[in-house]
């Protein structure tokens, strides 16, 4: 079985080019996909799932702005 290792909040904030406390902030206002629900796990996330949103946003923004 390949399971993928998960992102931390701050794995996230390195993508994202942020601070773990920003990431935080940006979750509590609801700008994040929401993390994985995994009991007894702090914040985590799939990196796929993230790499889609990602490129979902840059779309979504660039055809905004056409």
């Amino acid at each position: 079985m390949n399971v993928e290792k998960l992102m931390t909040v701050e794995d996230l904030a390195n993508v994202l080019g942020t601070s773990a406390k920003q990431v935080r902030n940006m979750r509590t206002r609801g700008q994040l996909l929401p993390p994985l629900d995994l009991p007894g796990v702090q914040l985590r996330w799939r990196r796929v799932d993230v790499e889609n949103w990602i490129a979902g946003r840059s779309t979504a923004s660039s055809e905004g702005g056409s």
